[in-house]
C-alpha cells in the first residue's frame, strides 16, 4: 500500500517474506514485525518516498495500484515471468490446486491479467465474488488451469442460425 509517499508491503506468509527478501536482497529489511491477538505474525517492509522501488511501482501501477495496458505490451519472456509471479503474490498458492488463481479488488487488474493469459494461449476466467467474513468489498478472481488446455463443454449453449452465404475460417498467429 502507499504510505507517507512511500510503499509498504505487509506479509503474513513466510513464503512471501522469503521470496520478497530473495528478490530485493539487502534492500529487504523488515521495518516492523507485529503479532495480532490471534497469533498472526505480520512482517512489514517499507520503501520510502523517492526510493527507486517506490518510483517504479508508482510509475507502473499509479495511485490505484492497478495493472495497466503496459502489461499487454510485454514481450513473450516478460509476459511468461509476469504470469508465473502472480501465483506467488496475490494468488492462491496450493500444490493441490488445479488452477492458478489471482485475486484482486480491482476489476481493471483482473481484466488485464485475463488478457495476459489470453496472449499466452491460456484460457482464463474472471469470477466476481464477495468473500465471507472480514472483507465486504467486491473481489475478482482470475482462474487459469495449471495443466488443462481445453474447456469443458457441459454448460455450453448452442444455437443454430440459418445462413446461406460464405463462411470464412480465420486464424490468428500467436
Amino acid at each position: 500500500s502507499w504510505h507517507d509517499g512511500g510503499l509498504a508491503f505487509n506479509f503474513y506468509r513466510p513464503r512471501k517474506i522469503d521470496r520478497f527478501s530473495r528478490l530485493f536482497g539487502f534492500e529487504a529489511k523488515p521495518s516492523a514485525v507485529t503479532v495480532s491477538k490471534t497469533g498472526n505474525r505480520r512482517t512489514r517492509f517499507h520503501a520510502p518516498k523517492g526510493h527507486p522501488l517506490t518510483q517504479t511501482a508508482q510509475a507502473y501501477l499509479g495511485e490505484a495500484k492497478a495493472f495497466g495496458p503496459w502489461v499487454l505490451q510485454l514481450n513473450r519472456l516478460q509476459l511468461d515471468i509476469f504470469l508465473a509471479e502472480l501465483d506467488h503474490w496475490d494468488g492462491l498458492h496450493s500444490r493441490k490446486a488445479v488452477h492458478v488463481t489471482y485475486t484482486t479488488i480491482c476489476k481493471q487488474s483482473a481484466d488485464i491479467v485475463q488478457a495476459a493469459y489470453a496472449l499466452s494461449n491460456i484460457r482464463a476466467r474472471v469470477v466476481a465474488y464477495k468473500a465471507p467474513g472480514y472483507r465486504k468489498t467486491q473481489t475478482w478472481r482470475v482462474q487459469a488451469p495449471k495443466t488443462r488446455d481445453f474447456s469443458y463443454t457441459t454448460n455450453r449453449v448452442q444455437e443454430q442460425v440459418p445462413y446461406s452465404g460464405m463462411v470464412h475460417c480465420v486464424t490468428v498467429p500467436s
